[in-house]
């Protein structure tokens, strides 16, 4: 037999293999995109709740003081008027939340948050837990600690998190590691920048995130990405915020796709 028709022969028998090969790549890209974006959202709401349990307290000289302060904020920071209660303790207040919205838009917050504080020489410092506090889809387990700090008009928190989470997408992840939360005095819109590592199931990934801007229940600025590396693969996905409700994702082995945005709410 001519070696030509061998060699078309082998091609022919090897194309549904190839063609699998890649729907599958197609199809992991794809869930590793959404864990990318699972991975910021519990990053978002992780953020909000800080904002609005330290905004109001930034000024204080004692860590009761701050406590107080951040009590008597809740219910502005959180709405319909009635869904949050704020209880004081010393130096903790813990927040019970039903149904309510939080700064930024942050939606449907159910469960109870505990937030204590301390003041140190360089400013408010403040560590929040919760397990089983719903919000936009995802239940959180929530541990994290953060720095408050002012730079002219801006406020930011430097926050360290360890937390876990299903998100909204059904994935289940856990983060370790620390990004900055920067957001404007009117508190209208905010920023997340940085890097932590994210796990699901037996793959660890690193997550960045750079220039993600969110105002009020909008979508996502546009110019905002999140890079998520590593895995088993080594493979790179990159998400991509163009201000719509959707993102568009796109991977090192050359697949791409959208992924649909939780805006307004």
């Amino acid at each position: 037999m001519p070696r030509s028709i061998v060699l078309a022969a082998i091609a022919l028998l090897s194309l549904p293999a190839c063609l699998a090969r890649d729907a599958q790549d197609r199809t992991d890209d794809a869930v590793i995109a959404e864990e990318a974006s699972d991975s910021l959202e519990t990053g978002e709401v992780e953020a909000a709740l800080l904002i609005a349990s330290t905004d109001a307290a930034g000024a204080a000289t004692r860590a009761e003081e701050a406590a107080e302060a951040a009590a008597s904020a809740a219910g502005a920071r959180f709405q319909p008027a009635g869904c949050a209660t704020a209880e004081v303790q010393g130096t903790t207040v813990t927040y019970t939340l039903n149904d309510c919205t939080g700064p930024f838009g942050i939606a449907r917050i159910d469960g109870t948050v505990q937030v204590s504080y301390s003041v140190a020489a360089d400013g408010l410092r403040a560590t929040l837990v919760g397990d089983g506090v719903t919000a936009r889809g995802a239940t959180l387990e929530l541990e994290a600690e953060a720095a408050y700090a002012v730079s002219g008009g801006t406020r930011s928190l430097t926050i360290t998190t360890a937390g876990a989470a299903v998100g909204p997408r059904g994935r289940s992840i856990e983060r370790e590691g620390s990004y900055t939360a920067r957001w404007d005095p009117e508190g209208s819109c905010f920023s997340l920048d940085g890097t932590w590592s994210t796990r699901a199931g037996s793959r660890t990934w690193s997550t960045e995130v750079s220039s993600f801007e969110r105002c009020a229940a909008a979508c996502p600025a546009a110019g905002g990405t999140v890079e998520h590396a590593g895995g088993l693969s080594g493979v790179t996905v990159t998400i991509a915020f163009d201000g719509s409700d959707s993102a568009t994702w796109s991977s090192s082995r050359g697949r791409s796709g959208t992924l649909d945005l939780a805006c307004g709410g």
